[in-house]
């Protein structure tokens, strides 16, 4: 059997296109055209059917070339860099109780305002009395108050015994100087009452004194009731407390008088 010669190659004829690619396609174009508002010349030539299928496939894969390329752009220019790495924080430990002890001593020590109070310490010949309208004393009891220093002078302990009418009443109390809000403090206990509350106090000892102020609540009507009391030395061997009004006015009166050695 002979030998066939071959014929030239046949050229491969793309498929026509039909109307529902057609149609199809055209909604990938509207697609398109909403990504890529700033290739309207391109768009615009493909939208064209006229041209024929053969130009409108080119078209189409040279728009799709150009959002590629946008694409990757964008990905490369929105692409931080490499992140530094973060410097290696240093763990601080925690204090243990004993330093936080220590660091609150430190801070605590008593100061100028501390100091101030020194000349309350000692014994004291007590006397309580009530003020008449023409400001004469009337007397209401009468004892004796030691006034002491507690932790190195961060406070001064207060007892007194006193003699009124047929009893005899304690009180203990606690008087300081607070750093932290500046400002000074005094509590007091008695046997003939069950409350207790903190007087918090500003002035000068040896000028006008020191106003106390107690603030509290009325459980049964809610009013605010407040308290005043002003604390003065008017010697180095005489001091008072006075309960005192809103204007300052005394309505009450105890003295304390130190007692001599011997």
């Amino acid at each position: 059997m002979g030998r066939e010669t071959p014929g030239p190659t046949a050229k491969r004829v793309p498929a026509p296109v039909t109307q529902g690619q057609v149609h199809g396609r055209g909604h990938a174009l509207a697609a398109l055209r909403a990504l890529t508002r700033g290739s309207s010349s391109a768009v615009d030539s493909l939208s064209s059917r006229a041209q024929g299928p053969l130009l409108y496939s080119r078209g189409m894969r040279a728009v799709l070339c150009c959002l590629l390329a946008i694409g990757l752009f964008a990905c490369v220019s929105a692409s931080p860099g490499h992140p530094k790495p973060l410097a290696a924080q240093r763990q601080v430990e925690p204090e243990n109780l004993d330093q936080q002890i220590s660091g609150q001593e430190a801070a605590s020590k008593p100061g100028l305002m501390h100091k101030k109070l020194d000349v309350l310490v000692g014994e004291w010949q007590t006397t309580v009395a009530r003020l008449a309208p023409d400001k004469s004393e009337v007397p209401g009891g009468s004892g004796i108050t030691k006034i002491t220093r507690l932790f190195e002078g961060r406070y001064l302990r207060w007892d007194a015994a006193m003699e009124i009418g047929t009893r005899t009443q304690e009180t203990t109390g606690w008087l300081g100087y607070d750093r932290n809000v500046q400002e000074y403090q005094l509590c007091m206990i008695t046997s003939f009452s069950s409350g207790m509350g903190i007087y918090r106090g500003q002035g000068d000892l040896a000028k006008e004194g020191i106003i106390f102020v107690y603030d509290q609540i009325d459980m049964k009507t809610g009013a605010h009731m407040r308290s005043r009391n002003r604390l003065k030395v008017l010697d180095a061997d005489h001091f008072v407390i006075e309960d005192v009004d809103e204007d300052l006015i005394a309505h009450s009166r105890s003295h304390y008088r130190r007692v001599k050695p011997g």
